[in-house]
């Protein structure tokens, strides 16, 4: 069982979502047979020589999809990459060097962390979501903005002071519970199958989060540069869009 834990570390950020102790037998074999569909590199469309190793890459949107689970990425691009060393030795790769560059801009694309993308799901149900309030006060019959703060009043008896709001419900407890809950299994995928870069020895495949805030509609065209040897050098291009 240790060497099988091992394999499934060493050939790709995705294995290690889950103990392979905590689940079945079944569910064991579902999951690396999975990891080994992923790690196929003529899966990809898009492939190059970098250097040293082969690369593969798919533009997926703003979604990670994973172990039968899709996870919107808000703000986010995100790009499958499967790397392959041509040597038995290995390689060290950068992700500072695997750069996405959008409708041709001069400054490309660093990968966020993980993590920071983990912590924005983890975060989003937490946010302030705005509501407009209508007021028919004299004086104040327009449309207020209202970020989810409590109003102060300005004197005793303020008209404008709105009611202290409820409680919330134990049903809405529980939903809020649950949205939680799926947030942060969302997060986890996110983190659990990001690339990691670093010691590449075998195959390995993972998600990479690069920044985008606009309109998916808005991009016309998309490359990854992988740099083999810093940034010495050209990289390879592969044209996701």
């Amino acid at each position: 069982m240790l060497s099988r834990r091992v394999w499934m570390w060493s050939f790709g950020a995705g294995a290690a979502c889950l103990p392979a102790m905590a689940q079945s037998p079944e569910a064991v074999l579902r999951r690396e047979a999975a990891h080994r569909e992923r790690l196929r590199i003529d899966r990809f469309a898009q492939q190059a020589t970098a250097g040293p190793f082969r690369v593969g890459a798919m533009f997926l949107g703003r979604t990670a999809i994973a172990n039968a689970r899709n996870v919107f990425v808000r703000n986010h691009l995100v790009v499958e990459l499967l790397v392959e060393p041509l040597h038995s030795d290995g390689i060290v790769l950068n992700l500072g060097l695997v750069q996405l560059r959008v409708n041709g801009e001069k400054d490309p694309r660093m990968p966020q962390t993980p993590e920071l993308v983990s912590y924005y799901i983890r975060s989003s149900q937490d946010a302030h979501r705005p509501r407009l309030e209508a007021s028919a006060g004299i004086g104040n019959a327009g449309v207020v903005l209202d970020t989810g703060s409590q109003r102060r009043a300005r004197f005793p008896g303020d008209p404008r002071t709105p009611p202290p709001r409820p409680h919330p419900k134990p049903s809405e407890q529980q939903t809020t519970q649950t949205q939680q809950d799926s947030l942060d299994a969302d997060a986890e995928l996110v983190t659990n199958y990001a690339f990691r870069g670093g010691p590449v020895h075998g195959p390995t495949v993972g998600f990479l989060y690069y920044p985008f805030d606009l309109d998916l509609r808005k991009i016309r065209n998309l490359e990854l540069l992988v740099f083999a040897d810093g940034e010495t050098k050209p990289p390879a291009v592969l044209r996701l869009r």
